[in-house]
């Protein structure tokens, strides 16, 4: 680890998988929406359980 941090090597791995996740989103949007509809039914379901409780 000290040799990544000393090289910067963990941010700029990171910020590449960002670009790299970015352009794969923007080329595939229907994934995106796919995934916020899901989270939504999570949290309507999860919502359910506490109000239950």
């Amino acid at each position: 680890m000290t040799c990544k941090h000393a090289t910067g090597y963990l941010e700029r791995a990171y910020a590449r998988l960002a670009v790299l996740q970015q352009r794969w989103l923007d080329a595939n949007p229907q994934s995106a929406i796919e995934w916020r509809s899901l989270r939504q039914r999570e949290a309507e379901a999860a919502t359910k359980v506490l109000k239950a409780g």
